[in-house]
């Protein structure tokens, strides 16, 4: 797919002076991540699992610790797993400069791995991937999942979120509706975010396009991007069954219109 789109592409072209790229997760985009993140309502489900299975939990694209911090605070030792450093970064600072989680900080191990590729030295009684997250992973689910079977213990879960996006569900959509969203920086200076998502149904894939501006200030435009695949939840419950977990419980988020998967290894 194309990286930009629409009015994205137009911006970019016409005013490359004006504009401040960066790959979402990365550098200044890390934190406009975390700015629209906020609209994730997933954690009461992950509470939910990490109480039923316990400790330890491997958590994987932790971000900047959006769910990590919170199930550290309810007493949970984890592994937070991000391919990005930046991220990464910004949950070390918070773990270090917040003292609410001082008495915590023993309790979590940050990573830097890219999920399908883990070297890790524990096994565990939960893995989680959060805000839908599991859709930036290229890999062959069925070859994934027996990954993350080998790293449960006997008895424990894989838990992650999807959105229901079937390749076959239509054949040409073209762009979904712009979304528009004002937010206050840490300097109390207001930013305004665009973003807006195009879909090839063909090619299984989507990308996100976003730009960031803050008026009245010489700061450029930021301009980012992640790309995806998409995939319904029959993919996943074929791979489920294919794999060493031999089934997958499918919930229907009830804030949202995301799913969420849950995948018992045997004892």
């Amino acid at each position: 797919m194309k990286k930009y789109q629409g009015v994205f592409e137009r911006i970019k072209n016409k005013y490359p002076e004006l504009i401040n790229e960066r790959p979402l997760y990365y550098k200044e985009a890390a934190e406009l991540y975390d700015q629209i993140s906020i609209v994730y309502d997933d954690y009461p489900m992950f509470l939910q699992q990490a109480v039923i299975h316990g400790g330890p939990i491997l958590e994987l694209c932790c971000g900047s610790g959006r769910l990590t911090l919170p199930l550290l605070k309810a007493g949970f030792r984890i592994t937070a797993v991000d391919l990005s450093e930046d991220m990464l970064l910004n949950l070390r600072q918070q773990l270090e400069k917040n003292k609410r989680y001082e008495k915590y900080k023993n309790n979590v191990s940050l990573v830097c791995q890219d999920m399908t590729k883990l070297d890790l030295d524990e096994t565990y009684n939960i893995i989680m991937i959060g805000a839908t997250s599991i859709r930036l992973m290229e890999k062959d689910f069925i070859a994934f999942f027996n990954e993350m079977h080998d790293l449960l213990n006997p008895g424990g879960c894989l838990f992650f979120n999807i959105e229901d996006l079937p390749a076959s569900r239509r054949s040409n959509e073209a762009e979904n509706p712009m979304g528009v969203f004002d937010f206050e920086e840490k300097d109390g200076k207001l930013a305004l975010i665009c973003m807006q998502r195009f879909i090839d149904y063909e090619e299984k894939r989507a990308t996100v396009n976003f730009i960031k501006i803050v008026p009245g200030t010489e700061e450029k435009i930021l301009l980012s991007q992640t790309e995806y695949r998409i995939f319904g939840k029959e993919d996943i419950e074929f791979a489920a069954e294919k794999s060493k977990f031999g089934s997958c419980e499918i919930i229907k988020d009830a804030n949202s219109v995301n799913y969420f998967c849950r995948m018992l290894k045997k004892n």
